[in-house]
């Protein structure tokens, strides 16, 4: 007997020790989760140059050593050159259609063969149907492919020392160039053209360039396997090191593609010279004499020949650091009424790379009903105010966010009831339920906005769903101001959200700062039956804040359709959204054969309207049939959101993009060379091409230090040494009770 109970002493002491160093190990290995994840969110500068680049490159300890015209970024031991990265944009405008063409130039200036990976925006409603790469004389045509094939081939041609480029999709907004076996000292150029419509509203004409992107926010848990994060990573590469070669972040639950979209950035001073600078040229062939041209963030310079206008930046090339807008106008009674695009394609048209097997006929049509101010009263509103306060919000756009609150506070009326929400790592509400909109409680919200400050996470899900899902009251009409830069990497879920939250209400969203996500500010007032506007400076916030409240006092035009008698044709959008005063009807269709007229019907003020279009004058217009494809992509992209399901509609996705030539989520542009030029004994070095950090953000650059808006790691940092800490106090209770139960059994056995 007392063999057995010192037997079973020694076991209870082995057991105890063992559990409680599992509790301590899992503690421990938290922590390292923890820091291997902001070690990925820290622009791996230690990774993905001083790991994963081999020995060899130029270091310099300060900025002062390093010449001029050079990119640089901060590593363990001193600062290391990067890719120098120049683009030169062409841009004709024609009408309502714009055609574009960017050249990227990646400068090698390390000794190294790398492949550059840089990570772009565009408009959020254009469409790159062409692509070749520049290597000195020779250019490569780059032909469209399946985004799998595409990167199979694209690694093929890495992995045998041969020239290629590799242009991507990660959201209608976010693109990513891969360029593989540039030479040190080379330059290589990748040239892609796309397609997009102009934005017309309140008699004004808008095209904006976006140049830099605002570091996404990237909700979730990180996944735990990574191993699919590059698929041409080389074998046995770290995880860390995997991602460091795509972007900051791990992917996660809720943002599978995170390392995608997370791309490096630095600051503007990290840029000593002539990096990081594009020229700009607009050819503007409005169709009509101009009253006025102008470019609200950037001096431009006009000349006029003919019909057409010359327009450049003065500063030419300009900083890529926030994006690029000009705006003009008719002169009086010039405003259009109706512009009718057109465009056919044949299975022999020169004007696709690749065409529907049938013949079809695309129109691009712009109409502008009637618009006359309702003399409806207007009744008595709930108005909800979401404001960002997260941490990309820091500097110039919180407090334009500020103001613009400030600015829809003076526009509520006695008879209105209202409520602020504001988020970042979590949401808050200034009132538990919506208030009169008297003294008292307007100075409660003037207080409360003064004291907005900006840090922490962006958690929008939350804040959308407690102002969606507040009760509705028959008596007020229920509409939710969303004030935000988008920059969010979970644009599908919260667009899900919305289209099934919104019930009676409308949002309409307000984008705020240097390069907000327009994509996701376009699509969250899509989906929310609004409308949406962008200030990009405080001298813009009283103008455009009264501009949006004059919209939503109620819309013009609802119900509508777009039918041709006697014709099936496919119209998008298949639903059209409510007009509101200023804004055009813009429809894009495909027939088998043209119409002789288009109806148009809907409600105007609560009445029934009609007008008929006849089809007799088009004008041709090379791009209108692309353009039809994007919209129908866009469409069926949006039945996956609303389902739930995005890759619902792949198929026919991947299709479109094969028949018409363009990138999609499913499709992309691949150019290889065939000459193989980087020996077998060199190694080849991913080097990831930085954007700079939008201007006036005092948000820390994903390229020094984690973004204090990425996936919160400062909690989970501390939850991780909580954990530890608690583990370790465990043990040592836990301990201390089992040794004296076990000198008792000692004594007892003894």
């Amino acid at each position: 007997m007392p063999r057995l109970m010192r037997k079973y002493a020694m076991s209870k002491i082995k057991w105890d020790v063992t559990k409680h160093k599992d509790l301590m190990l899992s503690g421990v290995m938290l922590v390292l989760m923890m820091l291997l994840q902001a070690n990925s969110h820290a622009f791996a500068e230690n990774s993905a140059f001083s790991k994963v680049q081999p020995p060899g490159e130029e270091i310099y300890q300060t900025l002062n050593e390093i010449g001029t015209g050079s990119l640089v970024a901060k590593t363990n031991q001193g600062y290391a050159g990067l890719v120098r990265l120049g683009n030169d944009i062409s841009i004709a405008v024609n009408g309502m259609l714009v055609s574009a063409n960017i050249q990227q130039k990646f400068q090698n200036n390390t000794p190294n063969w790398i492949e550059a990976t840089y990570v772009f925006p565009l408009p959020s409603n254009s469409v790159v149907h062409q692509m070749k790469i520049r290597i000195g004389d020779r250019l490569i045509e780059g032909v469209i492919k399946e985004k799998q094939q595409a990167r199979k081939l694209f690694v093929e041609a890495k992995r045998q020392g041969k020239q290629a480029g590799l242009l991507e999709q990660q959201r209608p907004n976010l693109f990513t160039t891969r360029v593989a076996n540039i030479a040190p000292g080379e330059t290589v150029a990748v040239d892609f053209s796309y397609l997009q419509e102009l934005h017309y509203r309140d008699g004004e004409f808008s095209l904006r360039l976006p140049l830099t992107i605002t570091p996404r926010y990237i909700p979730g848990r990180p996944v735990a396997d990574v191993s699919a994060l590059h698929g041409d990573a080389p074998a046995g590469m770290p995880a860390y090191q995997v991602v460091s070669v795509a972007g900051w972040s791990f992917p996660t639950d809720q943002v599978p593609d995170a390392h995608e979209i997370t791309p490096f950035q630095v600051p503007q001073a990290a840029n000593t010279g002539n990096s990081h600078h594009a020229r700009i040229a607009i050819e503007l062939s409005p169709g009509f004499e101009l009253a006025d041209v102008h470019s609200p963030y950037h001096g431009i310079g006009t000349q006029r020949q003919g019909g057409t206008y010359q327009i450049t930046p003065k500063n030419n090339p300009v900083l890529m650091n926030r994006d690029f807008v000009i705006s003009w106008k008719p002169v009086a009674q010039q405003q259009p009424v109706a512009a009718v695009f057109t465009e056919s394609l044949s299975s022999d048209s020169e004007n696709a790379q690749n065409t529907p097997a049938v013949s079809s006929e695309h129109l691009l049509m712009m109409l502008m009903p009637p618009m006359q101010a309702t003399s409806d009263v207007v009744p008595p509103r709930e108005l909800i105010i979401i404001v960002d306060t997260s941490g990309s919000m820091a500097g110039a756009a919180i407090q334009q966010a500020k103001q613009a609150v400030q600015m829809a506070l003076d526009k509520l009326r006695p008879s209105d009831q209202f409520n602020l929400i504001e988020f970042n790592s979590s949401h808050r509400a200034l009132f538990q339920q919506s208030q009169m909109a008297d003294a008292s409680s307007l100075s409660a919200a003037r207080n409360f906005v003064n004291q907005l400050d900006a840090s922490g996470g962006t958690e929008m899900y939350s804040a959308l769903h407690a102002a969606l899902s507040s009760p509705e009251s028959e008596s007020f009409l229920k509409q939710v101001v969303f004030i935000t830069d988008g920059s969010v990497g979970n644009e599908a879920a919260l667009l899900q959200l919305i289209g099934q939250s919104l019930n009676n209400s409308r949002l309409y969203t307000v984008g705020i700062g240097s390069a907000p996500n327009e994509f996701f500010m376009r699509k969250a007032a899509e989906f929310g039956k609004g409308t949406f506007s962008m200030i990009g400076s405080q001298q813009e916030v009283q103008q455009k804040m009264a501009q949006l409240f004059a919209r939503i006092e109620k819309p013009v035009m609802t119900n509508l359709k777009v039918y041709a008698p006697g014709n099936d044709g496919e119209f998008f959008p298949a639903n059209i959204p409510d007009l509101y005063q200023g804004e055009p009807l813009l429809v894009n269709a495909r027939f088998n054969q043209w119409p002789a007229e288009l109806r148009i019907e809907g409600e105007y003020n609560g009445q029934p309207w009609e007008q008929r279009l006849s089809l007799g004058q088009q004008v041709e217009a090379p791009g209108v049939a692309t353009l039809w494809a994007r919209k129908k992509v866009q469409s069926l992209e949006d039945e996956g959101i609303s389902l739930g399901q995005r890759d619902t509609n792949k198929d026919q996705i991947t299709q479109l993009g094969l028949d018409y030539s363009i990138v999609t989520r499913f499709t992309s542009f691949v150019a290889v060379a065939q000459q193989v030029v980087r020996p077998s004994a060199e190694s080849l070095t991913s080097q990831p091409v930085p954007a700079l950090m939008p201007h006036g953000s005092q948000q820390q650059a994903p390229a020094v230090g984690m973004p204090q808006t990425a996936l919160g790691i400062e909690q989970k940092l501390m939850l991780g040494l909580l954990a530890m800490l608690f583990g370790l106090m465990l043990y040592r209770l836990q301990y201390r009770c089992n040794f004296s139960a076990i000198r008792y059994a000692f004594t007892r056995a003894q």
